[in-house]
């Protein structure tokens, strides 16, 4: 049985469903620092079981509900821990590929070309596990050091400023504070906070039970205005003298960039309730200090001075005037993280300094300029809600050192306990058919940091492992230019430098190396014929790595029809034969062929030797074939929607044509990929 008809597809995903939506409770080991577009362990799991378990196994041997129970090697003790299986992941990203491998017993090696992504497995694998002790110290220090700068009036803590952007009318010089509404709170408790936006009203914040779309007066200065009506809509900010301009032509012929002024306060008081205030004396002397503490230490403390580059993300921080990654903070926010890492690093041991260090840096996400205001929650949101930088025109400046907040460093600590306690008393989370969650614990797969051989900063194309070593390789290379990794990481990468530099060479670049990412990217360079030979180079160094029997997991986003001619045309030029593939989550059928939008998983092998056969041939043996492959599939997956079963008919309607390629030939010469691919999907719609 091959590894797609192994998997248990219902069960599958429904378990993958709760690592999707809820990443910090089930399997916390690769969400505790913000990686992008990650991987989840849950699938990889099924996946890695599927493909190395003995070709007799079936999807009800691998995960199968029956008598109240859950039973299967999915939940069970590893048939692969006799094994000497070698997996390895090329583009490990946040490590669930080497980290399930080992889980489940096999040895793993893991390679990815982000130093930032290296550096965050490497802590979860090889970093302590118990250093409570030394982190209370460090916090205790910080509240010294650091706790003035957010000083606050007796009996109130403060958890964050909300902060506008300020922009002066070009046609009557007025200041504008800039909101897309003025709201600062919805919770569903019966009241919304809104703010005036009369900039010299005494007291804006304005407590209410009316909807934002209702009008509503403020009690100080009686202006009436509708709460969800900002006056910056859709990037155009309107002044109240009627002119209307673009946000980004603003600050192209201004030579500076974006201002933000803080307009509120969302504090603790002493009973524990949070609540919003305007800002008192107590605030602005607090935001002096810090700021005149900031330019005394300029050149002392580890804050980065790195260059933004120029790149399809990082861009847009270029069109509005930012040109160093120290810029997207506020010089409060500055002289804190460079604080806060100056005190990380003087703990003892090393390993726990730089534990501590990494915890620093994995609240930047939340303790930036470009952090929003979450007004449901009352809480901080990350400044990559989608992956790319954007200019927010409402933002928030949180106080690091708060407990029970997003971007607090114990906030940051506690997920890295969860997953270092994760990987120590491993679980997993399934749904019963009756719909109840039940949680499976895995004693005896405490995770064995022996397994894995070898965790190291390298390109797809230049692995550094044995030829013809590797079991099983799985591959997950970036989807066109969805998701620019390495620029998106220069957030991350320039603070760690700061401080890791000295001690480890994959630091000793001023950014993320990009050369060999395998990414369109015009900003440098790289277009879409780069991106298959990268590809192509990454899959022919894969392919050196592999056993002759060795199988390949190719793990891919298919989100037109051009995704799915490209990897299997670069998949076959290289030598694999694809043998088949499956949606690895549900797929709705969109009623129309050629609208997909799915994440897949290919399987494919070395060709053996490729034997000359006529194309004519290949298209007889598949209308003569196609519908038992139907029927087999239908028999292992009852439940299959037609596009699943036509997905997976169209792998392997290619395994022939891969097994024999290049010598496929036709009335003109050798038939290639795409033609092979037209035969497969017009035999499928005769015949399906």
């Amino acid at each position: 049985m091959d590894p797609w008809q192994k998997l248990p597809l219902e069960e599958m995903r429904s378990a993958a469903e709760f690592e999707l939506y809820a990443p910090h409770h089930h399997r916390p080991a690769y969400s505790w620092f913000r990686t992008f577009g990650n991987r989840g362990g849950t699938l990889l799991r099924f996946l890695l079981l599927a493909t190395l378990s003995d070709k007799d196994t079936t999807a009800s041997d691998l995960l199968e509900y029956r008598d109240g129970e859950w039973h299967g090697d999915y939940v069970e003790p590893s048939p692969l821990t006799e094994s000497d299986s070698l997996v390895m992941d090329p583009t490990m990203g946040a490590g669930p590929t080497v980290i399930e491998g080992a889980r489940l017993g096999v040895d793993t090696v893991g390679f990815d070309y982000n130093p930032v992504l290296w550096w965050v497995v490497r802590q979860t694998v090889h970093g302590p596990a118990d250093f409570e002790e030394t982190f209370n110290s460090f916090l205790e220090a910080a509240a010294d050091e650091v706790g003035p700068y957010f000083d606050a009036p007796a009996e109130e803590t403060v958890l964050a400023y909300l902060m506008a952007l300020t922009v002066d009318c070009p046609d009557c010089g007025d200041t504008l504070e800039l909101h897309t509404q003025f709201e600062l709170s919805n919770n569903d408790q019966g009241e919304s906070v809104y703010l005036c936006p009369n900039i010299d009203c005494d007291d804006r914040i304005l407590r209410t039970s009316a909807d934002r779309s209702e009008q509503v007066t403020c009690e100080c200065c009686q202006k009436p205005f509708v709460p969800e009506d900002g006056n910056c809509q859709r990037g155009t900010f309107e002044c109240n003298c009627g002119v209307q301009t673009d946000l980004r032509e603003y600050f192209d012929s201004r030579d500076r960039t974006p201002s933000y002024q803080r307009y509120a306060v969302f504090y603790e008081d002493g009973d524990g309730n949070r609540r919003y205030r305007e800002l008192n004396d107590t605030d602005t002397t607090a935001l002096a200090e810090a700021q005149s503490e900031y330019r005394e230490s300029l050149g002392t403390l580890p804050l980065p001075i790195s260059k933004i580059q120029e790149g399809k993300t990082t861009g847009r921080l270029l069109d509005y005037g930012y040109e160093q990654y120290q810029q997207l903070f506020t010089e409060r926010q500055r002289i804190a993280l460079g604080r806060l890492l100056e005190l990380a690093d003087e703990q003892e041991p090393r390993e726990v300094a730089e534990t501590i260090v990494t915890l620093v840096v994995a609240t930047l996400h939340y303790n930036n300029i470009h952090a929003r205001w979450d007004t449901r929650r009352d809480s901080v949101q990350t400044i990559f809600r989608t992956f790319r930088h954007s200019i927010p025109v409402e933002t928030v400046e949180a106080n690091p050192l708060v407990d029970g907040w997003k971007g607090s460093l114990r906030s940051a600590y506690d997920r890295y306990v969860a997953a270092k306690t994760y990987l120590e008393s491993p679980s997993e989370t399934l749904r019963t058919p009756v719909g109840d969650r039940d949680e499976i614990k895995l004693p005896e797969e405490a995770l064995r940091t022996e397994r894995i051989k070898q965790l190291a900063v390298s390109s797809v194309d230049q692995l550094d492992i044995e030829t013809k070593s590797v079991d099983c390789a799985v591959i997950d290379p970036p989807y066109y230019d969805a998701v620019q990794h390495g620029e998106l990481h220069d957030f991350h990468y320039v603070w760690l430098r700061e401080v890791l530099s000295d001690r480890y060479s994959e630091f000793s670049s001023t950014h993320v190396p990009k050369l060999r990412e395998i990414a369109i990217n015009e900003h440098r360079g790289k277009d879409q014929a780069y991106y298959r030979q990268a590809l192509r180079n990454g899959l022919d160094e894969i392919y050196r790595t592999l056993r002759a029997d060795g199988d390949l997991v190719c793990l891919f986003h298919i989100g037109q029809e051009s995704a799915w001619r490209d990897i299997a045309t670069i998949l076959v030029q290289t030598g694999f034969q694809i043998r088949g593939a499956i949606p690895l989550m549900d797929v709705e059928n969109p009623g129309a062929e050629t609208k997909i939008d799915y994440d897949v998983a290919i399987f494919a092998r070395k060709t053996s030797s490729a034997e000359t056969i006529s194309f004519q041939t290949l298209r007889q043996n598949l209308l003569y074939s196609i519908q038992e492959m139907a029927g087999e599939e239908r028999e292992y997956h009852p439940d299959i929607s037609q596009l699943e079963l036509r997905t997976i008919l169209r792998a392997r309607g290619l395994a022939e044509y891969s097994a024999h390629h290049p010598n496929v030939t036709n009335d003109d010469g050798a038939a290639d990929v795409d033609a092979a691919i037209d035969m497969v999907n017009e035999v499928i719609r005769k015949t399906l």
